[in-house]
């Protein structure tokens, strides 16, 4: 069964279809917050701005994770019309299909209360599936899908993956890297979209379809979404991970979030090094970023937007983004002296917490 938005209603009930330490403050005077960004997008190679045409496909949209991104494409979906199935644990299913989740959008200043269907597994074909989870847990998530039940069905992958290659091996080429462009958070029954309205941006790999890129456009954009691609897979991965991998571990070492952070000359500077880094692991690959269009973009998170390995110290987040790093800077032969020591710390920190 599928559930309408009640904004500020409560619905009845129903059941589930399946059972380095801190440096010292500056005191340098504060800038004015700049309007909140997300990962970059400058050089972003197409924007769809044509209606599309109307959707006759009656199959559902699957959405796999219980992550923040899930739920808000869950909630933009189901108001276009969409028949949106929720995939999760059991305990996140009797949840979800139970309680109202409250989503707030800063862009919008709207809010309003969803009830979604949820599903174990996937138990039709498909018009699209959504995979919605951190990398850390992303191959356990790909297991709830079917290869049989999805047949052709393209799947719209959110986890940030390097390399998807293990992905397309078990699903086939129909998957397509995605990036969410916005910060949102998740409290208990509660979504928040902050900063500016979000974008989503695809990224075309040499292996997609172009009727598979065409038709999750078309989906997306009848949900209200801007819609973006990205040629160079490779590019896209390298901007997007850059501001993502530096705030995370700057946030986490320090406890602070980011715009606390670069309220401190002696951090700005800090986040500049790190970046570079980050920059000079992207070259290896032959993708070409600029540093301070990063830095700027790192200023314009939210300032009270919270990384996943800020919240909960992640052991996986810390394994996925330390391993990204470390085996670049391997394979390249490169010299990423801050981006080591900030690894050490944080590992250290996990391993203490463990012991």
């Amino acid at each position: 069964m599928l559930f309408k938005k009640k904004p500020h209603i409560l619905p009845t009930p129903t059941l589930a279809e399946d059972t380095p330490p801190l440096a010292a403050e500056d005191n340098l005077p504060q800038t004015a917050e700049a309007p909140a960004s997300t990962p970059p997008a400058e050089q972003l190679t197409k924007e769809e701005t044509a209606a599309p045409a109307p959707d006759t496909d009656t199959r559902p949209i699957y959405i796999i994770g219980n992550t923040a991104v899930a739920l808000f494409l869950a909630a933009r979906l189901q108001d276009c019309g969409q028949k949106v199935i929720l995939v999760s644990t059991p305990a996140n299913n009797q949840d979800l299909s139970t309680n109202d989740i409250l989503l707030k959008e800063d862009y919008s200043l709207k809010k309003n209360r969803y009830r979604f269907t949820t599903s174990f597994w996937l138990k039709e074909s498909p018009k699209l599936v959504i995979l919605c989870e951190p990398a850390s847990t992303a191959k356990s998530a790909a297991t709830l899908i079917s290869p049989h039940k999805l047949e052709s069905a393209p799947v719209l992958c959110f986890s940030m993956l390097k390399d998807n290659s293990w992905l397309r091996a078990f699903l086939g080429n129909n998957v397509i890297e995605a990036y969410f462009e916005g910060w949102t958070t998740a409290a208990p029954q509660q979504v928040a979209v902050l900063g500016r309205a979000p974008a989503i941006v695809l990224s075309q790999g040499t292996y997609n379809n172009a009727a598979d890129l065409t038709k999750v456009q078309n989906i997306l954009s009848r949900a209200g979404l801007s819609v973006k691609t990205e040629e160079d897979s490779a590019t896209c991965f390298w901007r997007f991970f850059a501001v993502y991998a530096v705030g995370s571990l700057l946030a986490a070492a320090l406890e602070q979030n980011i715009f606390d952070i670069t309220k401190n000359k002696l951090n700005r500077e800090r986040a500049k090094t790190l970046l570079a880094e980050i920059c000079t692991l992207a070259a290896t690959e032959k993708v070409s970023l600029d540093a301070d269009s990063l830095l700027k973009t790192l200023y314009n998170i939210p300032n009270n937007y919270i990384f996943p390995l800020q919240q909960a110290k992640q052991s996986g987040e810390l394994v996925h983004i330390g391993g990204i790093i470390t085996e670049t800077a391997h394979r390249g032969n490169c010299k990423i002296p801050e981006l080591n020591r900030l690894l050490k710390q944080l590992y250290t920190q996990s391993l203490n917490a463990i012991a």
